[in-house]
C-alpha cells in the first residue's frame, strides 16, 4: 500500500493542476452529473411504470414516526440521491462560470466533494436490481463505492478548511492523491455488516457508530479550523458558516430516510453552498 500511494504521488508530482486543466476537470465532472441525472431518471421512470422499483423487504423504527414529517418514506432515500446530483450539477455550473479565470484551492477540494457526491448514485443499484436481501459481490460492491465516496467528501471538507492557504498551493496535487487513496483504501478494507442492509440503499458499516461519529468529528473540525485561518474577519466566519451549513446538508441528505432530513438537508446544502462560495468569489475578485 506504501508503494502504491508513492507511485500515485510520483504521478501527481509532474501534474500540476493549473486554470485550463481545472476547468476541463469541472466542464468533465458537469458531464458525469448531467449523465448520472438522464441515466437514473430514466431507469427509474422505466421501473416505476413497470413495477419492477423494489421497495426494502424490512422497514426501519425511526423516533418520532408518528409525526409524518418523520416518518419513514421509500422516496425519501431515493429522492435524496437525485438531490444530491441535481445540486451538485447546478452548483458545478456556477463554479466554471464564477471561477473560470480563478485558481483556488477551495474550488478544487469542492470539486473533490462533488467527486464523493458521486458515489451516492450506486445506491440506486439496491431498488434497481432488488439488492435489499442480497449479499452478492454487486451489492457489496456497491456498498464500498458509497463508502469510498463518504470518505473522499469528508476529507474534501476538511482538506479545504485546512489547506487552503496559499502557502500549501504547492501541495493541491498531493492533498488530491492522499484524499484518493484514503477513500479507496478505507472502503476496501472497512468492514461491512452484510446481514443488515440499511433503506438508504447499503450495507450498514461495521462499527456504525464509531465511523459516523468519527465523520461528525471530522465535519466540526473542519468548521473550526476555517475559523480559525483568519480569525475575526466578517466573510472568514461567513465561509466557515457555509461549510458548517454545506457539512450538515449533506449529513441529512445521505442518511435521509424521511421528509424531515430530506428536506432541511436539501435547504442546508444548498444554503450553505450558496454563502461559502458568494464569499470566496467576493475575496477572489477582491484579492484579482
Amino acid at each position: 500500500m506504501q508503494k502504491l500511494f508513492t507511485i500515485i504521488c510520483i504521478e501527481v508530482n509532474i501534474f500540476y493542476v493549473t486554470i485550463k486543466i481545472k476547468n476541463r476537470l469541472v466542464f468533465l465532472l458537469i458531464f458525469i452529473s448531467m449523465a448520472l441525472i438522464i441515466t437514473g431518471l430514466l431507469i427509474s421512470g422505466i421501473f416505476f411504470f413497470t413495477g419492477h422499483l423494489a421497495e426494502p423487504t424490512s422497514l426501519p423504527v425511526l423516533p418520532l414516526q408518528s409525526f409524518f414529517i418523520f416518518r419513514y418514506h421509500f422516496f425519501c432515500p431515493f429522492a435524496s440521491i437525485f438531490v444530491l446530483l441535481i445540486y451538485t450539477f447546478v452548483t458545478l455550473i456556477i463554479v466554471n462560470i464564477e471561477f473560470e479565470k480563478t485558481q483556488s484551492s477551495e474550488i478544487i477540494f469542492l470539486a473533490l466533494f462533488f467527486t464523493g457526491c458521486f458515489f451516492e448514485a450506486a445506491r440506486l443499484s439496491f431498488p434497481f436490481f432488488n439488492l435489499w436481501d442480497s449479499k452478492e459481490t454487486a451489492s457489496i460492491l456497491a456498498s464500498r463505492l458509497v463508502l469510498a465516496g463518504r470518505v473522499i467528501c469528508t476529507a474534501s471538507i476538511l482538506f479545504s478548511a485546512a489547506y487552503s492557504g496559499t502557502e500549501y498551493r504547492q501541495y493541491v496535487e498531493q492533498n488530491i492523491a492522499i484524499i484518493f487513496v484514503l477513500g479507496l483504501v478505507i472502503a476496501n478494507f472497512y468492514p461491512l455488516n452484510t446481514s443488515h442492509v440499511l433503506p438508504e440503499g447499503h450495507f450498514e458499516w461495521g462499527f456504525s457508530n464509531l465511523l459516523i461519529n468519527a465523520q461528525r468529528i471530522i465535519l466540526l473540525l473542519a468548521f473550526f479550523l476555517q475559523l480559525r485561518l483568519r480569525k475575526g474577519d466578517k466573510t472568514n466566519i461567513h465561509i466557515a458558516t457555509g461549510l458548517l451549513l454545506l457539512s450538515l446538508g449533506y449529513s441529512f441528505l445521505v442518511s435521509s430516510t424521511n421528509l424531515f432530513f430530506l428536506c432541511f438537508g436539501t435547504v442546508f446544502i444548498v444554503s450553505g453552498t450558496h454563502l461559502y462560495i458568494k464569499k470566496l468569489h467576493n475575496i477572489y475578485l477582491w484579492n484579482d
